[in-house]
């Protein structure tokens, strides 16, 4: 048994109804059409608010010793106004690498060796963000 179909044909043949619901509607008693606006002068964007971080230094610095032969890349200096967003910030950056890491006491560690990318994202926050150690 196979299945019917209820569709409208769209081709104009005899399942097309005609009848339109709008046509007896008209304008009468409608207000005119208002004139276009004069083109605006274009307003130049306010400068974005700097926040109370904006140009802290960063430390960015690539681990190995005690973590079991692995490479993290630490970063650290982040000022106290900072560290409530520090784990959004971490969130966001261990998504956007696809790796883990965590966040103690301030200082972020992400798994492997990520500094260059590090040190864009947080340029890109308003941080300045320098390689620390050897």
């Amino acid at each position: 048994m196979g299945r019917t179909s209820k569709r409208v044909d769209t081709a104009g043949g005899a399942g097309l109804s005609t009848d339109n619901p709008f046509a007896a509607l008209s304008t009468e008693g409608l207000p005119a059409a208002s004139k276009p606006l004069p083109p605006q002068e274009p307003v130049a964007p306010k400068p974005p608010k700097k926040a109370p971080w904006h140009g802290a230094r960063l430390e960015i610095r690539r681990l190995k010793a005690g973590k079991g032969g692995k490479v993290v890349t630490e970063i650290s200096g982040f000022p106290a106004v900072a560290r409530r967003p520090l784990e959004d910030w971490s969130r966001e950056l261990k998504q956007r690498l696809g790796v883990g890491g965590r966040v103690a006491e301030g200082v972020f560690e992400i798994q492997g060796d990520q500094r260059d990318v590090v040190m864009a994202y947080f340029k890109e926050a308003g941080f300045r963000p320098v390689f620390a150690g050897g």
